[in-house]
């Protein structure tokens, strides 16, 4: 399911890319004109809507924590049952 998401979000990001690009060129072409604010407000919401996606992505796609190694413990026992042991 991770896969799928991450490709859907990445075809998000190409689409927006194309939007941002062609709504620029727009509104520096159209510069004097009420139509490089709409062009402007454009590439502003595609830019705002590419950092989502990609932000999105990195959070779906987060390693999680590996689990903590279980080791076993070591001879939990006291020193002077010990005491009679040594070498």
């Amino acid at each position: 399911m991770k896969t799928f998401a991450t490709i859907a979000l990445a075809l998000v990001v190409l689409g927006s890319s194309a939007l941002f690009l062609l709504s620029a060129i727009c509104a520096v072409s159209m510069m004097p004109n009420a139509g490089s604010v709409i062009g402007g407000a454009f590439a502003l919401i595609s830019l705002a809507v590419i950092f989502g996606a990609i932000v999105l992505m990195a959070k779906i796609n987060k390693e999680e924590a590996p689990p903590s190694a279980v080791t076993p413990q070591e001879s939990v026992t006291s020193k002077e049952s010990q005491s009679g042991k040594r070498s």
